[in-house]
């Protein structure tokens, strides 16, 4: 463990989807092709540094080999990563689907992580809807009849999307990305998806019928209506930037840094922090040495290395920075601080009934 860390880049692994588009190849800057992006796992336990002395590490390895230096003292015992950070771009609608918790995910899939997940809308076109929990409150009796009779779609709640909106999907909130846009993803590192409805899609020839989870899915459903779908990020006026909260919870914080000048972030050795530039050129400076930031690429800085600046070389640098928060230090008292009332915060995490900063 010699060798001292620093802040690494990754290429992003394109998943080439049959409902995928071509909205992300200018966002990753990539030249046009026919290929269906509909996902780019942009910073994942799997992917490889990069640059530098560490290049060709697997994250998982550089966790496994730094520890909480990498991580900080909020994922101090992770043996994997514990973020997934994606862009997706479907161009049909997602299967209707669910996701469990930590607990079930260990007992039944042999998975460290559930699936917390939370989506930034960065484009949509008019009249983008989506589905985000169930639109009345059901038993798990009557969610496993409407699954198994095919009128689940009855008891979806469909709520418009327009650029800016933030959803989160607490584990079992019932869900699926709609048509015409594009979302910025911040998880869980956990790919356990229980697929409840498929919209009846015939497989290409030669491809199996994609499966459905119906027995796990309801095991796990959250059968409770959504009271406030959407997250109302809290906009903050800083030196050089204009910071907004987008979404918080226990195991990820998302901000927007809208960068004019440079700007000073700190990790406080409590976590990384997983820097996407969405639009702009800009640089991440640590100890004099500098790493280039430009529209597409992700930067992950690790925890130890505490204070760090970020410089817009371009007019306007726009980031998107998450990271694992404790949520009194990261959250709740600089929110507080600056004067935000206690419900503005709570609803950072969804609403009453799922946030983990209501009290």
């Amino acid at each position: 463990m010699s060798t001292t860390l620093y802040p690494l880049k990754f290429k992003p692994a394109l998943k080439e989807k049959v409902w995928g588009g071509h909205k992300l190849q200018p966002i990753l800057q990539l030249p046009a092709t026919n290929q269906k992006i509909g996902e780019a796992w942009l910073v994942w336990d799997g992917l490889r540094a990069e640059d530098g002395p560490l290049q060709g590490r697997t994250l998982r390895e550089l966790t496994q080999t730094y520890g909480e230096a990498l991580l900080g003292s909020q994922s101090a015992e992770a043996k994997e990563f514990p973020l997934l950070i994606k862009f997706l771009d479907p161009q049909e609608f997602l299967s209707v689907q669910n996701h469990p918790d930590d607990a079930y995910a260990q007992q039944h899939e042999s998975v460290p992580y559930g699936k917390n997940e939370a989506w930034l809308v960065l484009q949509a076109e008019p009249n983008t809807k989506l589905i985000h929990g169930l639109n009345r409150e059901v038993t798990r009796d009557e969610l496993r009849n409407a699954m198994h009779n095919n009128t689940l779609l009855s008891l979806c709640d469909y709520v418009p999307a327009t650029a800016g909106d933030v959803f989160i999907n607490t584990p079992g909130v019932v869900h699926a990305l709609g048509t015409g846009i594009v979302i910025y993803e911040v998880q869980q590192s956990s790919d356990v998806t229980y697929r409840l409805y498929d919209w009846d899609r015939k497989p290409a020839p030669g491809e199996p019928v994609r499966e459905l989870h119906l027995d796990k899915g309801a095991d796990v459903a959250d059968l409770r209506p959504i009271q406030q779908h959407k997250v109302k990020p809290i906009v903050l006026h800083e030196a050089g930037v204009t910071r907004t909260v987008l979404v918080a919870c226990r195991y990820y914080a998302s901000e927007k840094l809208e960068i004019h000048a440079q700007t000073t972030q700190h990790t406080a050795g409590r976590s990384f922090h997983i820097l996407t530039a969405l639009q702009g050129q800009g640089m991440v400076l640590v100890d004099g040495a500098h790493v280039e930031l430009s529209s597409g690429e992700s930067v992950l800085v690790p925890a130890c290395v505490g204070e760090y600046a970020i410089d817009s070389v371009s007019p306007l640098l726009t980031i998107i920075k998450s990271y694992v928060p404790h949520l009194q230090a990261d959250i709740v008292a600089p929110l507080r601080a600056h004067g935000i009332a206690a419900q503005d915060i709570a609803q950072l995490g969804g609403d009453a009934l799922r946030s983990d900063l209501t009290f």
